[in-house]
């Protein structure tokens, strides 16, 4: 541990500790499984100490793909660098996302398709209910002429 006077002026003493995070997390950038950096904990080979929850608390490792990474991948932090595993899975969800994206499109444009039909068909039926109605209009007024033929006395109708 570190001098608390020293901390408190800025000075450093000795060496830092590296930043720690936790196993889980360890484990991902790693590019491992949790149990393999426990091992590497049980044997020195990786520098952690225990949390206030009896987790592990591990210095950042290296991805394990780091000695065979080509060149051009090792200016990026090796936080930003991905494991395999986590790289393929990311390109199915890329693949996975352009079907769906093409799905989308093909169900919008069947939507669309579907929404111009019901528009003719809202439109046939209304031309359907406008003949209808011209049509019960002149029967209206046939039948008021009739009535009135038949309301006329019948001494005119046989005058007539």
């Amino acid at each position: 541990m570190a001098d608390p006077a020293a901390e408190l002026t800025g000075q450093q003493t000795g060496p830092t500790e590296p930043p720690m995070i936790p196993l889980a997390e360890a484990a991902v950038l790693a590019g491992r499984h949790p149990e393999a950096l426990r091992s590497m904990i049980r044997r020195g080979q990786l520098i952690a100490r225990r949390d206030n929850r009896r987790g592990w608390l591990v210095a950042v490792p290296q991805p394990a793909e780091t000695a065979t990474e080509p060149a051009e991948n090792t200016s990026r932090p090796a936080a930003d660098r991905l494991a395999p595993d986590v790289e393929d899975a990311l390109a199915e969800l890329r693949e996975e996302v352009a079907g769906l994206r093409e799905a989308l499109g093909r169900s919008e444009a069947g939507r669309e398709a579907a929404v111009a039909l019901a528009r003719k068909e809202g439109e046939l039926e209304a031309a359907k209910a406008q003949a209808e109605a011209a049509a019960l209009r002149e029967l209206v007024t046939e039948l008021k002429a009739a009535l009135v033929e038949a309301r006329r006395p019948w001494w005119r109708q046989w005058v007539r």
